[in-house]
């Protein structure tokens, strides 16, 4: 991503998108797990709860839905929003027009997020990548995700094979900040739907569940960049462009049993 790989701040306000960074700065961990201190909207509507000895985040309306949280890496009181996972609908297939049929759909002011494979070009303009905030795709058969996050306005490309194993990433529906990291910016939190870990895109690491301290792994930022529509249409006519008006179900596949990585 020239000029704006996921240190660049892209701006916008969310759908409830998510956001992620690159702006990476480890987060300074006093202890894990969480003193519940504060009265914020999240903890105040009973989302953050203990049963026995552990503490869950609840995930949307259905109560089977919730994220294991005991003994994570962040603190509730800095959680916010708190809508149901994936309100925004993360890609898993994603589908593609060809640049011949869509060349006049974009407007000279559309962001265009490049990604160069050894024989295609994909092509991510914003003004739909910001519908889902993470697309799970593959690029000269390497399984990635793509994200964008909204709130912070930020943009990256990470691997999504960890530990051997294929991982289906989308947004939790929480978002995060702290005053004490990258200026207290506040970005989404992300799941997978294969171990519901929490992955926190701002320190790049997984700070609950199976994958726990597991590092998100950037693809090769040497093959993406954000360039203009006028400027893809010129350079890439041959690209494949991410289609517009996807819908996808949220997949029950069974969960994948794992460690982390490290």
């Amino acid at each position: 991503m020239t000029g704006k790989q996921l240190a660049t701040i892209l701006p916008f306000s969310i759908f409830l998108l998510i956001s992620c960074s690159t702006a990476i700065i480890e987060p300074e961990i006093e202890e894990e797990g969480d003193v519940i201190d504060c009265s914020t909207s999240v903890i105040n509507r009973g989302l953050v709860y203990s049963e026995g000895a552990k503490t869950y985040l609840l995930a949307g309306a259905d109560t089977t839905w919730q994220f294991n949280i005991t003994n994570w890496t962040l603190r509730a009181c800095n959680l916010k929003n708190g809508s149901t996972r994936e309100n925004f609908p993360a890609l898993i297939h994603p589908k593609f027009d060809r640049m011949s049929d869509v060349v006049d759909n974009f407007s000279d002011l559309e962001r265009v997020l490049v990604l160069r494979g050894n024989n295609s070009v994909k092509l991510y303009p914003y003004s739909i990548l910001v519908k889902h905030e993470t697309l799970n795709d593959n690029i000269d058969g390497k399984p990635i995700i793509v994200v964008y996050c909204f709130l912070a306005d930020l943009t990256a490309i990470y691997n999504s094979t960890y530990c051997g194993s294929k991982l289906t990433f989308a947004i939790s529906g929480y978002t995060y900040s702290d005053p004490k990291i990258a200026d207290d910016l506040e970005s989404f939190i992300l799941w997978d739907r294969d171990t519901e870990s929490l992955w926190w895109p701002i320190n790049e690491k997984a700070v609950s569940g199976d994958f726990k301290g597991t590092s998100l792994i950037k693809h090769t930022q040497s093959s993406w960049e954000e360039i203009r529509w006028p400027e893809a249409r010129e350079l890439y006519p041959n690209a494949q462009v991410l289609q517009n008006f996807q819908k996808m179900d949220i997949p029950n596949g069974d969960l994948f049993v794992g460690t982390s990585c490290n």
